[in-house]
């Protein structure tokens, strides 16, 4: 009996090792879509912001825009919903100096269920532009 309780202990700790490592049967957790594109709003680039990818099973992915509105993120293959969320909020007390440029996303791009926007995205690299209009 303590041998056989022994193995399931070594058992549950090579199994817990694996998972907290990061094994998987399928490469970097199933991310094999590489999905990157171009927010802008009005035409212009949206500089500041992330943009978040969810799918209806709660998997979700998400990128910091560069200074040029591109964006990248590695996720799984499927469909997902998309948001455009602005950079952290600024405190409003900080010294003028700590204040950056103010980012304005319109309300309806802020939230998955109202944003509109949805990608299929297919292993491999896929591309994804995000033209919001005011």
């Amino acid at each position: 009996m303590t041998t056989l309780r022994a193995c399931n202990l070594a058992y549950c700790v090579a199994l817990g090792l694996a998972c907290f490592s990061g094994c998987s049967t399928q490469p970097y957790e199933g991310r094999s879509a590489k999905v990157a594109g171009r927010v802008t709003l009005g035409g212009s680039p949206v500089t500041a912001g992330n943009v978040l990818l969810m799918m209806d099973d709660g998997h979700a992915a998400n990128s910091p825009l560069g200074s040029d509105g591109t964006y990248s993120v590695d996720c799984r293959p499927g469909r997902y919903k998309v948001a455009v969320t602005p950079p952290e909020l600024i405190d409003p007390l900080a010294a003028s100096g700590e204040k950056g440029a103010r980012v304005l996303i319109p309300n309806k791009y802020l939230d998955l269920g109202t944003s509109g926007l949805i990608v299929e995205l297919k292993p491999g690299d896929n591309t994804y532009d995000i033209p919001m209009s005011k």
